[in-house]
């Protein structure tokens, strides 16, 4: 009746024995002294680990069970990068900004993996779960100044989204202006009331937001 053997199923980017050790389960105790809950906790405390269950068999067999976190973004930490799942939580230091996600300016995380991102990662999650394919196509970075969200476009010009409320009703007046607006001189699109949106300009002589009346001039 005692525990014979630990088992770890589901650890892909989490160490196994890990697991093992953060559940404080201990080969040769009684079985019957396991307490599930604590060590369930305990597993919960590692930072890939999303939900944990744990099945026992009276032959002395544990089984930790595993799901892990999946990457949502990554934000500029000391020495590299921190990924971030969608919960905002900091998941692992890399060396370089994964190319799958998108540049994030402005955001720092602590580099603490377990801790919880900056508050305003919350929002970047949000926005980035809307950014289509054809929207990433006209989208160099997203960038995060306190509480006011930009995307910089590829080539010239950014749009300024405001704060993370209303996204999906900013980002189609984006799409409309986008489409139908000639977008040479921008230097920004204002959609922070999606209901009124707003293009300025960049004058040739690198003079923003001045009235154009002629944008032959631009390229």
């Amino acid at each position: 009746m005692d525990i014979d053997t630990i088992n770890v199923v589901g650890a892909v980017q989490t160490n196994p024995d890990s697991v093992v050790t953060a559940s404080n389960i201990i080969i040769g105790e009684p079985l019957v002294d396991l307490d599930p809950a604590l060590a369930i906790e305990g597993v919960r405390t590692l930072p890939w680990v999303a939900e944990v269950a744990i099945e026992r068999e009276w032959n002395g067999a544990i089984t930790v069970s595993i799901t892990e976190r999946v990457p949502a973004l990554a934000l500029a930490t000391e020495g590299g990068f921190m990924l971030i799942d969608a919960t905002g939580r900091q998941l692992e230091r890399v060396a370089e900004q994964p190319p799958e996600f998108m540049p994030i300016a402005g955001l720092a995380a602590s580099g603490v993996p377990g801790q919880p991102a900056p508050p305003q990662a919350h929002g970047v999650v949000r926005l980035l779960g809307l950014l289509t394919p054809e929207r990433q196509q006209a989208i160099a970075q997203v960038v995060v100044d306190e509480r006011t969200l930009y995307l910089d476009l590829v080539g010239q010009g950014r749009v300024r989204l405001g704060n993370d409320s209303g996204l999906s009703e900013k980002l189609v007046s984006l799409d409309t202006i986008l489409s139908a607006v000639d977008l040479r001189c921008l230097w920004e699109i204002d959609v922070r009331v999606h209901t009124a949106p707003a293009v300025t300009r960049l004058r040739t002589d690198g003079v923003p937001r001045a009235p154009l009346t002629d944008l032959s001039t631009c390229t």
